[in-house]
């Protein structure tokens, strides 16, 4: 399944929210693959086992620990571009990508670019929806699917616009009413 949306970061439909630049939106996408724990409660505990740094691009390998099963993932980040994660196949999961852009088309308007791709399996019991939702098709499943990776990633960007208000995250963010952004 492919799937690609974006995410506006800065809404000029809401002017008195703090409006974040590319810079702090990067370091937020920083520390979401640093300590993904801190941006899904689902995630019971994480690891980062290995890191490699080449020129402008930083690789991590991390394990994810959900409680019920685990995940490993390579995280690359590119510097205040993307980051793209690869998770790893196993006999429960199929193999997925997400690559995750900052997308500025005018000053201060930046967006997140989030792209998905999950191999698709025939003998897979995750491409197929578990026992308890077994009555819906496939098509259905996919859009679930669909809806949650919004919500996840909606919830992304609330969850860094929080960081820079309650705890003074990636320094002070500039309010679009004040003529300029940093």
């Amino acid at each position: 399944m492919k799937f690609e949306h974006w995410v506006q970061v800065n809404d000029p439909n809401q002017p008195h929210s703090i409006w974040l630049n590319r810079q702090q939106v990067w370091l937020g996408l920083v520390t979401r693959a640093w300590k993904p724990e801190e941006f899904s409660d689902a995630v019971v505990d994480a690891e980062v086992r290995e890191v490699s740094r080449e020129e402008n691009i930083t690789v991590l390998q991390r394990r994810l620990n959900y409680g019920a099963f685990e995940i490993r993932d390579t995280t690359s980040l590119v510097d205040e571009h993307h980051t793209e994660t690869w998770v790893w196949a196993d006999e429960r999961f199929e193999r997925s990508t997400l690559i995750v852009s900052i997308e500025e088309p005018d000053a201060g308007d930046v967006w997140l670019k989030f792209q998905y791709d999950t191999e698709e399996r025939q003998t897979t019991t995750q491409t197929t929806p578990p026992m308890e939702l077994s009555i819906i098709s496939q098509e259905q499943w996919g859009e679930y699917r669909k809806q949650a990776y919004r919500m996840n990633d909606m919830d992304t960007v609330q969850h860094i616009r929080r960081l820079c208000i309650t705890q003074g995250f990636l320094h002070a963010a500039v309010m679009p009413t004040q003529g300029k952004l940093n």
